[in-house]
């Protein structure tokens, strides 16, 4: 339905704040930060919102830079206290940066001629943006090179696995999540992988990560698991496994996944 619906728990009961059909198409990623909200769609945009402390949405701008399906998007904060950047990538192999003010296109890059991007992500504490591409393929870049630059770095030679999902910590250390549900670890001092965990792959089929600090959350099918990474250790441990009921969330779930 292309809707935008944001809720708060009120006395303990989930009450809907907003809800909106705001896009032509699917919606396939949300992300706020810094009282932005930006999100994206099949309909081949990306739309800008701004939310007040009362949580009062207002929208700022619809961004039509992409020729296909827009997976994934970012806002970010780069070069200064007040300088935020939208990121967008998708299926047509183009990763755009947008200019959260006047919404200019500052930069538009073909990352993965082979295969379009799934997912992006960004890490703060190094100003590194990581694409993953449907053909298993890395790409890293610093986000100053490419807006002055417009290069990139394969990444893809040093894991030796198929990235499905992409996901930085506050470390600066990377997940990756792989087709057989793997999970891979990158430590940015050392520069070595290793992989830190195997899901069931039949049982536990994951469909979205995120993250929170040193903390994973990957939700499966019907349930969520929760990983913490030890810093000292460069590993992760984990912590519990939040089961739904299916019979309960069956419709949210696939609102969810679509």
């Amino acid at each position: 339905l292309g809707e935008l619906i944001i809720w708060k728990n009120i006395k303990k009961i989930p009450t809907t704040l907003y809800q909106k059909s705001i896009h032509n198409g699917v919606i396939f990623s949300i992300d706020y930060n810094h009282n932005f909200l930006v999100t994206s769609s099949d309909d081949r945009s990306i739309k800008t919102f701004n939310i007040d402390e009362n949580w009062k949405l207002t929208e700022l701008k619809q961004f039509f830079g992409h020729t296909a399906r827009v997976f994934a998007c970012k806002v970010i904060k780069f070069d200064g206290e007040d300088n935020f950047l939208f990121l967008s990538a998708g299926e047509d192999s183009n990763l755009c940066i947008w200019r959260s003010d006047d919404g200019k296109l500052l930069a538009k890059m073909n990352v993965d001629a082979s295969g379009g991007i799934w997912s992006v992500d960004y890490d703060a504490k190094n100003a590194i943006v990581l694409t993953s591409s449907s053909k298993g393929k890395l790409n890293r870049f610093r986000l100053r090179q490419i807006l002055l630059e417009n290069v990139c770095e394969d990444f893809t030679a040093s894991i030796c696995c198929e990235p499905a999902k992409i996901k930085f910590l506050s470390s600066g250390s990377l997940c990756v999540l792989d087709y057989n549900m793997n999970i891979f670890l990158h430590n940015s001092i050392t520069n070595d992988w290793k992989r830190a965990a195997q899901l069931d792959a039949e049982r536990q089929k994951v469909i979205v990560i995120e993250a929170w600090e040193n903390r994973l959350f990957f939700m499966t099918r019907n349930s969520i698991l929760i990983f913490d990474y030890d810093t000292a250790s460069d590993s992760l441990q984990f912590t519990s496994e939040l089961v739904i009921d299916h019979e309960k969330f069956s419709l949210q779930f696939e609102y969810f996944r679509a």
